[in-house]
């Protein structure tokens, strides 16, 4: 446990600020003291598990406490690493691949590719939606997917992605944080689907046809 308790805090990016400028100072207020309070939940220096919230601001906490998780896990791996590194006395170092004796930096380079290519596959295989920088596996899929009726999805993602592929690293920051503020608001404004009209009974067709045969 005190492995765990180390941690001091996590990180908040700018990008938020979009999503407490539609909140009021109440609901912002209420916003980030669960998230603080998960935080501390999360790394077990608070014990108690926070209340979850409701309705609108629910919806809004899912991607700060996605990204809560995925940095704890993150945190923890490092960690462990670290202690491994340590009982074998340090990292070691990577050893150079061979090389052929036909053409050593041409096949090295060609090896590498493959190796590229390999990766991306595999990846791929763990997400639902695989973009140049949006990458989401099932769970965060279906939480936005829930989160965001009103909204195509996976239309949604693809825009924002071939948005985000045209700018600097730097430029796009977090994109996990910036997708779901950008959907969130977008959501907020599309308008209500269209109730489907309910079915006539058998009996209510009756009912209407006896009513005009009566005029």
């Amino acid at each position: 446990m005190s492995d765990f308790t180390t941690k001091k805090g996590f990180i908040l990016y700018h990008d938020i600020s979009l999503i407490f400028q539609e909140l009021t100072d109440e609901q912002a207020g209420q916003l980030i003291k669960y998230i603080v309070n998960y935080s501390t939940f999360k790394t077990q220096v608070n014990p108690n598990e926070p209340t979850g919230l409701s309705g609108l601001l629910n919806a809004i906490s899912k991607p700060f406490i996605n990204h809560i998780d995925w940095d704890f896990e993150r945190w923890q791996k490092t960690c462990e690493k670290n202690r491994n590194n340590g009982k074998k006395g340090g990292r070691k170092k990577e050893k150079e691949p061979k090389r052929t004796q036909v053409n050593p930096i041409i096949d090295n380079r060609e090896q590498i590719i493959d190796n590229r290519y390999n990766k991306i596959d595999k990846e791929k295989e763990n997400f639902v939606f695989f973009g140049k920088i949006i990458k989401l596996n099932e769970d965060d899929f279906n939480r936005w997917k829930d989160a965001y009726s009103k909204l195509d999805l996976k239309t949604e993602l693809q825009s924002l992605d071939d948005y985000y592929s045209s700018l600097k690293k730097t430029e796009v920051g977090n994109w996990f944080v910036r997708t779901s503020t950008a959907l969130a608001k977008k959501n907020k404004e599309a308008p209500e689907p269209p109730k489907p009209k309910p079915t006539e009974t058998l009996a209510q067709i009756w009912a209407r046809n006896e009513k005009m045969r009566g005029l």
